[in-house]
């Protein structure tokens, strides 16, 4: 019994040297006799198999025409498919159009879509996520990006607790994973001791999550009401922290305690902390002045904030090296104030020194 099928179409406007799969340049009588051959043995072989998956790869399957991938999709329609049938077709942007996607929407998939216009600023990560915040019109929005990966059941049991607990964003617990999908660790929150790791539904965690993420972005799932609310984003934090801290000031947040994301963690991570230090200036102005900024941001949507007083007072100390409020304060973010009391008591030299060490050595 066969469950899934690979239809590989080799015709490309132009060959990638790089690329193995077998594939030929673009030769509509060739595409003709193929499209032909592909029916007869679908027909011939194929058409009582119930199938789980229907991958269109290649080559390249957005080369074809629009009449030429109807007549590839119509043949398709032949094999049966079970309800939860995932259907997917590689695309390259040179070669795909309006009417093309129009044709994807009929034959692959019920879900709305948007081209959204070429942009020749570079928006960041930050200002892309935005955009598309402000562009999206469903009932929830999920951050995906990078190479991280969801299972299978993510989106259903989210959107089940946020109903069930009555909130408008979710966190996930998550697997570690390497650059070849093994899992490294099975559950974060089982394995964590830090705070960031093991907070729970209905916490008050924004002034925590101001200097240390509480959730990386694939790991929530919110109401797009909220995430409106969140816009306009500061330029100044990730975008997973700051729709976090909104949504812990303007609703109500939760933890659901279940591994339902996989995060990818390549060879040998040095520290975020030191990447691009060399001096105590260098981690003043690249790690401590833009939390700054990002609390202006922050006071300036939200100028009554109940914490917003033990939030200037920590940022400061960072900034002015005030350890005395550094150790007062410190279980707001007790890793960032253990490195910054160590930092104000480094010579300039020596931080330098240790710096260099701890890169090396990471």
């Amino acid at each position: 019994m066969i469950h899934s099928a690979y239809i590989h179409i080799p015709f490309c406007t132009h060959i990638c040297t790089y690329c193995d799969f077998t594939k030929v340049y673009y030769q509509k009588d060739w595409i003709s006799k193929y499209l032909k051959s592909l029916k007869k043995e679908i027909v011939a072989n194929y058409q009582n198999e119930v199938l789980d998956t229907i991958y269109i790869g290649g080559g390249t399957p957005s080369a074809l025409t629009v009449s030429e991938l109807q007549e590839l999709f119509e043949t398709l329609k032949i094999l049966k498919r079970s309800n939860s049938l995932e259907y997917t077709i590689e695309c390259n942007l040179e070669n795909l159009t309006e009417e093309k996607l129009d044709l994807f929407k009929k034959y692959i998939t019920n879900f709305s879509y948007e081209v959204l216009p070429y942009c020749e600023e570079n928006l960041n990560y930050m200002g892309a996520f935005e955009k598309l915040v402000q562009r999206s019109d469903g009932e929830y929005i999920a951050f995906c990006d990078q190479d991280d990966i969801w299972m299978d059941d993510k989106v259903e049991k989210c959107v089940a607790y946020m109903n069930e607990k009555n909130i408008d964003l979710v966190v996930t617990d998550k697997q570690i994973i390497d650059e070849n999908d093994n899992v490294t660790c099975s559950s974060v929150r089982k394995h964590s001791n830090k705070n960031y790791d093991n907070w729970n539904t209905y916490d008050d965690i924004t002034k925590y999550n101001i200097f240390v993420t509480y959730a990386v972005g694939m790991s929530i799932i919110m109401k797009a009401s909220f995430a409106k609310k969140s816009l306009p984003f500061s330029k100044y934090t990730g975008h997973d922290k700051w729709v976090l801290a909104c949504t812990s000031t303007e609703g109500k947040v939760g933890y659901l305690n279940l591994p339902l994301v996989q995060y990818r963690r390549h060879g040998k991570n040095v520290s975020g902390v030191l990447i691009g230090i060399e001096t105590k200036e260098d981690y003043i102005n690249q790690r401590i002045m833009p939390d700054l900024k990002m609390i202006e941001d922050f006071k300036q949507k939200y100028p009554n904030h109940k914490d917003l007083n033990e939030i200037e007072k920590f940022a400061n100390a960072r900034r002015t090296g005030n350890i005395k409020t550094l150790f007062k304060l410190r279980y707001l973010a007790p890793d960032i104030a253990k490195f910054d009391i160590v930092t104000a008591l480094l010579p300039k030299k020596l931080f330098s020194f240790m710096v260099k060490i701890a890169q090396k050595i990471s």
